[in-house]
């Protein structure tokens, strides 16, 4: 048996290792002895931190090799111990140190030999490059894809901030003791992701047969995930760890709100508009860049003890830096609409055109400049300078910055004091020379968390949308009081004189149905489809989707609201681009001696052959099938209605519409393979269509066939050569879309 040592020999051999490692004890307080009896410098700096060279007298070879410079090499080094989540641990063995070195009130460490502390910068340099270019790469990408990033990060630093209270040995004893950390974060993140979908997702939402029950229950569904976890935890108490489970349900907790719930901000951002969560980003990492680089050259005065690398060097370099970085940035990035424009689908990405009504902080405004600075410009630059441009954006991203500079670095230095009460040095090793996630995070999340609050109180509109009104109806009103509701409604609309009594009996939901305007922006996006682009709009994977044929000059702004206007109904809704940006132009039209018909013809038939057609009609078709629409109907005005009827004897689509068509032989009608609607405009042949139709009726489905000439407005008054602000043809236009939504509403699978 091994004799154990008496306490006063013990407390020899204690004391005795210390000062054989150089540290002495004081008061409580231990401080590193140099042979100059100089204190050790700060740390060498991550990012905000500094690197000097050793002090006078420090011999470089305590130093640990891979540039730990908190503390003298030690044997431990050899055999560096590993805590949960891959985290480094610092010394707190009696070979060692004891904890109360992180206490100290001096500075204690020294910096790395010269050759580490480059070494260091490089690798540091590199994975921030990887990184910067990683984060671009995905904003590009789209919307989605910056979600997703938000929530693997998230999960990350869950994980890793979980992992540094955990204790193997005992949990090993309680089974279901990471399934429940599992659970809590599951049902956080159902009922925060939830919300926010409901929230900026309302019309798609509440039109769902499916979702419209999870999204009017969706507290009480929440509330009862967390309820059967909060059980679960009960049941799991067992005698003699009842302190360790409840202090790891208070740390799960409490990480649930400073990580989960912080960065359901994150999520808020996009949706309202990528450059909210893009510009806030960047602020941090120039600011964390900056203070890292001012630290690392010019750092020499220590600025919080919770954390010996930063400097006020570094500090105040990032400050200057961050502000200067924000204003030119901001004014870069608000010139992009993909990044200003609120997110209507979760499909955008940088190359979708998007357009949207600009938020006026990103109109550029005319400031006077003072006559005295008038004449120090002219001065210095010869030039006459009376005033400047800038956009309020810019403004408010200086505002951001100071926040990014001198608060949200505090995120940083509560995380650090989070380490030094578990004794680690980074929360992991993921990122090579940086750490773990959670030591890049540390003040994204506050910051995120400003940027939402300043948004929402000072830039942010208040405006009431449909969506908010027709959640309170679907949510508040039982459904006598919603049929009320809409016949009370579709009175005072045509009260008003906006609901003609023809559309009204035509159909119920024509009163929802948003009418065409001229000057049109269009809402959906671009995406490329083979070698074509092709328009979408409408909720994504809908049931049913509409391939929409435009006629024969192109994808045009009428055409797109046409498609915008059904995308509203819950249709998903496509345009292909048959031409591939070559139509007949409008301003060419009508044929003229110069531009005959017989060349109109020509140049359609050259650029645009059936055959080619129905290709990209059938590629369209596959692309829609793939995002998770199950049926399809076709749409076609003028050249595109009577390709319309010929595509329609395909069997893969369920329905048809013919909207002031082409020309369509009896033959070409015996071939249709689905129900039509049919809406020849008053010039177009009453003789031809109405033999066509014959043909049609005679068919299987010909009870299912719809026919109506509009006899008071010219062919083309649905399409591109309409003109909308005319009110003749902008209501039968309205008519004509009610028409086409309630025949394929009645005749869609």
């Amino acid at each position: 048996m091994t004799a154990i040592p008496e306490p006063s020999r013990l407390s020899e051999k204690r004391e005795s290792e210390k000062n054989i490692l150089g540290w002495k004890a004081d008061g409580g307080v231990q401080r590193k002895l140099a042979s100059d009896g100089a204190h050790a410098s700060a740390r060498q700096g991550t990012l905000g931190g500094n690197g000097r060279q050793p002090a006078a007298g420090i011999d470089p070879s305590v130093l640990s090799s891979s540039g730990d410079t908190s503390r003298p090499l030690v044997a431990a080094d050899k055999g560096r111990q590993r805590g949960g989540g891959g985290s480094r641990h610092l010394p707190s063995s009696a070979e060692e140190f004891s904890s109360s070195a992180f206490e100290t009130d001096q500075p204690m460490a020294v910096p790395p030999p010269s050759s580490n502390r480059w070494r260091n910068w490089w690798t540091r340099s590199f994975w921030t490059m990887v990184m910067i270019g990683g984060f671009v790469g995905i904003i590009l990408a789209g919307h989605i894809w910056v979600v997703l990033l938000v929530v693997v990060i998230q999960i990350m630093v869950y994980w890793e901030v979980i992992a540094i209270a955990h204790v193997p040995s005992k949990a090993k004893k309680m089974p279901w003791f990471r399934t429940l950390n599992i659970w809590f974060l599951m049902s956080t993140n159902y009922y925060l992701y939830g919300q926010t979908i409901i929230q900026y997702f309302k019309q798609s939402v509440f039109v769902d047969a499916f979702l419209t029950p999870l999204a009017t229950h969706h507290q009480f569904i929440s509330f009862s995930l967390y309820v059967v976890g909060f059980v679960a935890f009960v049941f799991n108490l067992q005698k003699g760890h009842y302190k360790f489970q409840f202090s790891q349900f208070a740390w799960t907790h409490m990480t649930l709100i400073l990580v989960i719930v912080q960065s359901q901000f994150f999520v808020k951002n996009i949706f309202e508009g990528l450059v909210w969560f893009l510009l806030p980003t960047s602020l941090v990492i120039c600011n964390d860049i900056s203070a890292y680089i001012f630290g690392f050259f010019f750092g020499r005065t220590p600025l919080i003890r919770l954390s010996p690398k930063k400097t006020w060097e570094g500090f105040l370099g990032a400050l200057v830096s961050t502000i200067v970085f924000a204003f030119f940035f901001s004014g870069f990035i608000n010139q992009f609409p993909y990044l200003t424009c609120p997110a209507r689908t979760m499909t955008t990405n940088s190359m979708s055109g998007v357009t949207c009504k600009p938020n006026p902080v990103f109109l550029p405004i005319d400031i006077d400049l003072f006559l005295s600075l008038q004449n120090l410009v002219r001065h210095v630059t010869g030039m006459e300078i009376s005033h400047i441009s800038i956009t309020p954006f810019q403004l408010h991203s200086v505002v951001m910055a100071l926040f990014a500079s001198l608060i949200a670095p505090f995120g940083g230095f509560f995380a650090s004091g989070a380490k030094r009460a578990f004794k680690l040095k980074d929360f992991g090793d993921t990122i090579p020379g940086h750490g773990g996630i959670t030591d890049r995070m540390d003040c994204q999340f506050l910051m995120s968390f400003f940027a939402f609050i300043y948004y929402q109180s000072f830039i942010g509109s208040a405006e009431l949308t449909a969506g908010q009104v027709l959640q309170s109806a679907v949510a508040g009103l039982a459904s006598k009081d919603q049929l009320e509701l809409f016949f009370d409604l579709r009175d005072y609309l045509m009260q008003q004189g906006l609901l003609t009594p023809n559309m009204a009996s035509t159909a119920q939901s024509c009163c929802t149905l948003a009418p065409v305007e001229q000057n049109y922006t269009s809402k959906g996006e671009v995406v490329r489809v083979a070698d074509f682009d092709v328009y979408l709009t409408g909720p994504r994977g809908a049931k049913h989707a509409i391939i929409l044929h435009y006629d024969i000059f192109g994808d045009h702004p009428n055409t797109r609201q046409v498609a915008d206007i059904l995308g509203a109904k819950n249709f998903r809704v496509a345009i292909p681009d048959l031409f591939r940006g070559n139509p007949w132009p409008v301003t060419k039209w009508p044929p003229s001696e110069e531009n005959p018909l017989q060349a109109v013809f020509a140049h359609v038939f050259k650029v645009a052959p059936f055959d080619t057609v129905k290709s990209d009609i059938t590629a369209t078709r596959e692309f829609l099938a793939a995002e998770g629409s199950q049926s399809f109907g076709l749409l076609g005005f003028c050249w595109g209605g009577r390709n319309v009827c010929l595509l329609s004897a395909d069997s893969a689509f369920s329905v048809g519409a013919l909207v002031h068509p082409g020309a369509v032989t009896e033959e070409e009608a015996d071939k249709v393979a689905c129900p039509l609607i049919v809406l020849p405009a008053m010039d177009d042949s009453v003789e031809v269509f109405d033999k066509a139709v014959a043909v049609l009726k005679k068919k299987p489905f010909g009870e299912k066939i719809v026919y109506h000439r509009f006899t008071d407005v010219p062919h083309g008054f649905c399409a591109s050569r309409s003109d909308f602000s005319n009110e003749l043809m902008a209501k039968r236009a309205n008519e004509a879309l009610t028409m086409v939504h309630d025949f394929f509403v009645a005749n869609f699978p």
